[in-house]
């Protein structure tokens, strides 16, 4: 069995199953996992401590192509010199380097490394498919910076990360870099842990000014007497006014994506129209301020933002509008989203974004 440093790079060397004790393994260099290895501890009492800015374990293929069918489980990933290491330095302390397809942790606890695990490409090609599974992020030492992940995947097919929890006592950090053309899919974590999620709205319409109520005149009665239609997706709500409108301030209610009340004042803005930040899943009522003496109209309708049915804890996050990446804003407040490809009926996104479990 397998208990020192020496002993653990010449058994994986020869690759298939290494079984690690129960014991702490120090790493005076990164170990390299090449293809079909399986690489199992004891459980968290088995510990790899790596003593220099280092990964503890680097997946790649002995020609510097992408290694395939490694697992790594039942372990600890750490590093011993974290105090006043410079940022620079630490920028190489991964947890597992990753270089390879088919390549998954299990019940792994990874603890003070500036990036958890890095999924980078091989000189050879991209890494394919990577999965994370009942693993621990734990980071209580490391020095704050805002480029410091969870999981790093920059050079990445898929990653699917499933039951992982965060414990960080430094910062925040995100559970993922994002990376154009990666495909995430998170199945979520512990109570109390922020979790990355993917959504989905398919074929959102294009905004239109009288999508949820036709215009109605300032010097009717206040209430908008309807019929009123739902927007197609949850989304934000616009006021259209006509340019001699004096019927004041109109207020919209009803709920948002979750089922919660909703209500939103749109400003009066004559020959305009207003757009709301929150988002409306059904518009139940509307009202205007003042009766007027124009016969002048304000219509309701449908914008370009968008809602999901969670609470989004952070503005992190990554769109694919069809297969092409996008930027995106991400508003944590509302519980929206705008792509900067706005809908057309013809559109669908993919949004990865960190919400509330």
């Amino acid at each position: 069995m397998t208990t020192t440093f020496d002993e653990l790079v010449r058994d994986v060397l020869r690759g298939g199953e290494v079984v690690l004790p129960p014991g702490r393994v120090v790493l005076t260099e990164t170990v390299y996992l090449r293809s079909g290895t399986i690489l199992r501890g004891a459980g968290a009492g088995t510990v790899l401590e790596a003593s220099g800015d280092w990964p503890c374990l680097t997946v790649i293929d002995s020609d510097d192509t992408a290694a395939e069918s490694v697992v790594i489980r039942d372990m600890t990933l750490t590093r011993s010199n974290t105090a006043g290491t410079p940022a620079a330095a630490q920028a190489d302390s991964q947890g597992v380097l990753v270089c390879g397809d088919h390549v998954t942790l299990q019940d792994v606890v990874l603890s003070e490394h500036y990036d958890s695990v890095a999924v980078a490409a091989s000189p050879a090609a991209a890494s394919g498919r990577v999965t994370l599974v009942s693993c621990l992020f734990k980071h209580s030492n490391v020095s704050a910076d805002t480029s410091r992940y969870h999981v790093a995947a920059r050079n990445a097919t898929v990653v699917v990360v499933s039951g992982c929890d965060v414990v960080d006592a430094a910062q925040t950090s995100d559970f993922y870099a994002l990376a154009d053309g990666t495909v995430y899919v998170y199945e979520g974590g512990a109570a109390g842990a922020s979790v990355a999620k993917v959504f989905t709205v398919t074929n959102p319409a294009t905004a239109s000014a009288t999508a949820v109520h036709a215009a109605h005149n300032a010097e009717l009665e206040n209430n908008f007497p309807g019929p009123f239609t739902n927007p197609d997706v949850p989304r934000n709500i616009t006021a259209t006014f006509h340019a001699t409108w004096d019927g004041g301030d109109v207020t919209v209610v009803g709920t948002d994506a979750l089922g919660r009340a909703q209500t939103e004042v749109l400003s009066s803005n004559p020959g305009a129209t207003e757009a709301g930040v929150k988002i409306f899943a059904p518009v139940t009522s509307a009202t205007k301020d003042t009766e007027g003496v124009a016969p002048a109209g304000a219509s309701l309708g449908t914008g370009p933002v968008l809602g999901v049915a969670a609470d989004i804890t952070d503005t992190s996050g990554m769109l694919m509008v069809g297969a092409t990446p996008e930027a995106v804003t991400i508003d944590a407040t509302n519980d929206s989203f705008a792509p900067t490809s706005a809908p057309n009926g013809a559109r669908d996104y993919t949004v990865l974004l960190n919400v509330a479990p």
